[in-house]
């Protein structure tokens, strides 16, 4: 889900907010669109697994991207918002009070991570914030490929 996907819903794009890139004044809701791969290794370094995740680190990681939203968008009373109309863009000012928060966080497609971070996520604190995982992109986890002298896979 892009920005784009958020416009045909709605949404608009803030100005001034750096993390949060949308704001829907139908819904009084702002969205931050993020993206987490917990299971990044450098190359040369061994395979991550969902087993090697640490749960506890995960759910600091989940608490500190809702911790970003919210002092972001809390006490806020007032966003612009720029829309396109034919080429011209239009600034509009919306009252933001009471705002809901939602982060649509974009994952690897690698097997059961999902399912992980969704636990990890029912376990944080995420100080009402909503966090919508989207999976995409492929796999996470770097896989290391043996080559042969002559270029090839070695298979």
């Amino acid at each position: 889900m892009g920005i784009m996907d958020l416009e045909d819903e709605g949404y608009a794009k803030t100005s001034g907010l750096t993390d949060v890139q949308v704001y829907n004044a139908s819904t009084n809701e702002f969205v931050m669109i993020s993206s987490m791969n917990p299971l990044w290794s450098a190359e040369g370094e061994e395979t991550m697994t969902l087993d090697d995740l640490d749960d506890v680190v995960l759910i600091k990681n989940m608490e500190a991207l809702c911790g970003k939203i919210k002092s972001t968008t809390d006490g806020l009373n007032e966003v612009t918002t720029k829309t396109k109309v034919d080429g011209t863009t239009i600034k509009t000012e919306n009252d933001c009070s009471d705002a809901a928060n939602r982060i649509v966080l974009v994952i690897p497609e690698d097997e059961g991570l999902k399912e992980k971070i969704e636990a990890i996520i029912a376990e944080a604190n995420t100080n009402g914030v909503i966090i919508e995982l989207v999976s995409n992109y492929g796999n996470g986890a770097n896989e290391t490929v043996e080559k042969s002298d002559d270029g090839g896979t070695g298979e």
